[in-house]
């Protein structure tokens, strides 16, 4: 059986935490949440995601903290970062993706551009494990 990729969801609003996360499951996706940045970072740690969707607007660790913290970690600097904000791209999207976002979406959410975004990158994963297991 193959492993379902894990994908954490940091969002301090739990509607569009639990919301993100059924479509993520219809879609074959294992989800785990974290509703601030000192979670998030300890989860990240702790649960090995393959993608982390993250939001900027948290409490305890803001998101740009998050992923500048993330990228340190040698467990999890390779773990792609979609950014799902509130916060007008204008001013951020630019900036995150300078510290290793692969992705910035502002709410609400493009789903079905989302949903390719998630799956450009998990294939691209995917392919990279295999080549290194042949």
């Amino acid at each position: 059986m193959e492993k379902k990729p894990k994908i954490l969801i940091v969002e301090d609003d739990t509607d569009s935490m639990l919301g993100l996360s059924v479509i993520l499951q219809k879609e074959g996706y294992l989800t785990v949440f974290a509703q601030d940045g000192a979670t998030a970072l300890e989860k990240a740690k702790t649960e090995f995601p393959d993608l982390m969707i993250l939001d900027l607007g948290l409490p305890s660790g803001d998101g740009h903290f998050v992923l500048f913290t993330l990228k340190k970690l040698k467990r999890n600097e390779t773990v792609p970062v979609i950014v799902l904000s509130a916060r007008p791209a204008e001013f951020n999207e630019q900036h995150v993706r300078n510290m290793g976002a692969v992705a910035y979406f502002e709410k609400p959410a493009d789903i079905p551009r989302l949903l390719d975004v998630i799956r450009t990158e998990i294939d691209a994963i995917s392919e990279m494990g295999a080549a290194l297991s042949s």
